[in-house]
């Protein structure tokens, strides 16, 4: 599996509520994309926000996270993303009990 971590300064224009309320619209777009495991949300101290990503395998995010991913998020939320990538040798579920091993 492959962990990504995408960070990004929210402008100053957005409110917390207006970024929750743009990552809930994305839900269903971010529910079709092959490979993508899971999706956790975050909104950090700082007018940070951003997302942590758990693929099937690191070509999988490398195809959704590269150019226009960037551009895209620039323009909702007024700046470019970084985005940390690693390998994820595993994924514990407590919610659903469950075990992801890579």
């Amino acid at each position: 599996m492959h962990l990504t971590i995408t960070k990004f300064q929210v402008s100053p224009h957005l409110t917390e509520a207006d970024v929750v309320s743009m990552f809930e619209q994305s839900t269903e777009r971010y529910a079709q994309i092959p490979g993508l495991l899971a999706k956790h949300y975050f909104v950090g101290p700082g007018r940070q926000a951003g997302g942590v990503y758990l693929w099937e395998n690191e070509a999988q995010a490398k195809a959704v996270l590269g150019a226009e991913f960037a551009e895209a998020i620039r323009q909702r939320f007024g700046s470019a993303p970084t985005v940390e990538s690693m390998y994820c040798p595993l994924s514990l579920d407590n919610a659903r009990r469950s075990v992801r091993i890579a």
